[in-house]
């Protein structure tokens, strides 16, 4: 699918809809007008959650009221290609040990994206994607996830699925980057 001027501009309709203009936004929220631009054209690729909060916040909105994507009209079949980087997100946690990238337009109803999670590093309960259901499947090195007071080893090829709305903590113990599968349903993971 090409990108569209609609498909790309929510951000720019928040803006309109609030009679805001981008240099206002940027003060309220504190983040370069020039990066804002970016946003607004649609360039997620390298967003960090930091800044769509602050954004999301300046605007009154939720994170994921930012990500709204309309389904495209398209062939009767309901198939939709996706080119590489398009409608792409990249979330980086505090301190940059941590970052999610999608696979796919986030979307209300499920999530699919890779964790990476930099060697000895762990993801405190307060940073972990929460939604009804959380799939996570190792795909290179190991992970540990301590939930309900238990810790379980994913190895490489293991899948992991628990209720996400229960806290829990990711840990990568080995000496090399980590990544995993991420599938969460129905919501969003991120605020």
């Amino acid at each position: 699918m090409e990108k569209t001027k609609e498909n790309n501009s929510l951000l720019r309709a928040f803006l309109e809809e609030r009679q805001l203009s981008q240099r206002g936004l940027a003060e309220k929220c504190g983040i370069s007008r020039g990066r804002l631009q970016r946003l607004e054209n649609g360039q997620f690729e390298t967003a960090t959650y930091q800044e769509l909060k602050q954004i999301a916040q300046a605007l009154g909105i939720s994170v994921q009221e930012i990500f709204r994507v309309p389904v495209p009209e398209g062939p009767p079949n309901g198939v939709h290609l996706r080119r590489h980087g398009e409608d792409a997100l990249q979330y980086e946690g505090r301190g940059g040990g941590h970052r999610i990238f999608s696979l796919m337009s986030p979307r209300e109803d499920f999530f699919i994206g890779k964790l990476f999670l930099s060697p000895q590093n762990r993801i405190p309960a307060d940073e972990t994607p929460r939604a009804r259901t959380v799939f996570l499947q190792a795909l290179i090195g190991t992970l540990h996830v301590e939930l309900n007071g238990k810790t379980y080893q994913v190895q490489e090829g293991d899948r992991l699925v628990f209720d996400g709305p229960t806290p829990y903590v990711l840990i990568n113990p080995s000496l090399r980057e980590q990544i995993s599968l991420l599938i969460t349903s129905p919501a969003f993971p991120f605020g």
